[in-house]
């Protein structure tokens, strides 16, 4: 329900009334609590580099003014990141990836595959990282490369559950290229550049510690 507009401060100023002062506060204390349930996202970018650490590495290049990770089938990234404690555990935590090709989708009509494999474990909690409650595997459909090379591909999302983490989590992920269900490779290995994990912030501490 939205309250009438407050009075100006000139107003406030000229003629005090009890009534208009009650509005005043009454409109300032609804701006802060809607503030408390807007939900927002938080986006954690993982650092280049971190593309580098893998059982079987990918193949570091440069593009212009990019760096990237050229990815044959079987090549894989390890990598580490702890959660917040402002992470809404309702809701799933995406990881977005962007990618590039030197090949253009019409040239062979083909295609890539993704998989990300993560365990969650909790800090202080008796479980092991080689062996936590919470893991899964996920997995791409055979994916399209872009209609032009070089052409970003923004498109590319796998999502870790809600339930599968909770706040203070350390969450390792084996990202990796993976063999096709059907169609063809494309000639060119394709290009990782960056990834983000996109989550959801609980609202009440987000407005609590901002």
């Amino acid at each position: 329900m939205k309250i009438d507009p407050p009075p100006s401060k000139v107003e406030l100023v000229k003629e005090p009334r009890a009534d208009a002062i009650w509005k005043l506060w009454l409109y300032n204390a609804y701006e802060v609590i809607s503030a408390l349930f807007v939900s927002r996202t938080q986006h954690y970018s993982m650092q280049n580099a971190h593309f580098g650490k893998g059982t079987t590495a990918p193949t570091q290049v440069t593009v212009g003014n990019y760096n990237g990770w050229e990815f044959d089938i079987g090549d894989d990234s390890v990598f580490t990141i702890e959660l917040g404690h402002d992470v809404d555990e309702s809701k799933a935590i995406r990881m977005d990836f962007s990618m590039v090709i030197n090949e253009a989708y019409a040239t062979r009509s083909a295609k890539t595959r993704w998989r990300a494999v993560y365990s969650c474990t909790p800090h202080d909690n008796g479980e092991s990282i080689l062996a936590p409650t919470h893991t899964g595997t996920l997995t791409t459909a055979d994916l399209n490369i872009p209609a032009l090379a070089y052409h970003p591909q923004h498109t590319i999302s796998l999502a870790i559950p809600a339930g599968s983490y909770a706040h203070g989590d350390i969450i390792g992920v084996t990202f990796s290229r993976i063999a096709l269900t059907a169609g063809a490779n494309p000639v060119a290995k394709p290009i990782i550049l960056s990834m983000h994990f996109e989550y959801t912030m609980q609202t009440t501490d987000w407005a609590i510690t901002n």
